[in-house]
């Protein structure tokens, strides 16, 4: 239904090699932090204020849609993805995805629904 693409890589490294830019890649942004959530009708990108001018920028003239991480009214990836409807199955590669990160993300889904939602483990 969906899958996420974080900023890390199998180092949890801030700073990526160019090899490593899966997100910078799909979506053009090119900041150290933020995740992609694509799904069959959308594609959104968190990132925090820091980053938010230069986010903007890149993802002009594309379809993706900026989500400004702890403003008003931005649901967390997790609370977007309970309150969506029809994502039951998110992707992720666990190459790329701490403990904390997968922990937090089931915390932010089952803060907002009962709704179950599936993380599954995908290649690169």
């Amino acid at each position: 239904d969906g899958v996420l693409v974080p900023s890390g890589d199998a180092h949890s490294s801030e700073y990526v090699a160019a090899c490593d830019e899966r997100r910078a890649w799909l979506t053009g942004f090119s900041g150290s932090a933020g995740i992609a959530l694509i799904t069959k009708k959308e594609a959104l990108l968190w990132t925090d204020g820091r980053y938010f001018n230069q986010a903007e920028n890149q993802l002009k003239n594309t379809d993706i849609q900026l989500m400004r991480q702890n403003e008003p009214d931005v649901p967390e990836p997790g609370e977007f993805c309970a309150q969506n409807k029809n994502l039951y199955k998110i992707g992720i590669d666990p190459t790329t995805c701490t403990l904390n990160f997968a922990e937090e993300f089931r915390r932010q889904i089952s803060s907002t629904s009962s709704k179950p939602i599936t993380l599954i483990a995908t290649e690169g």
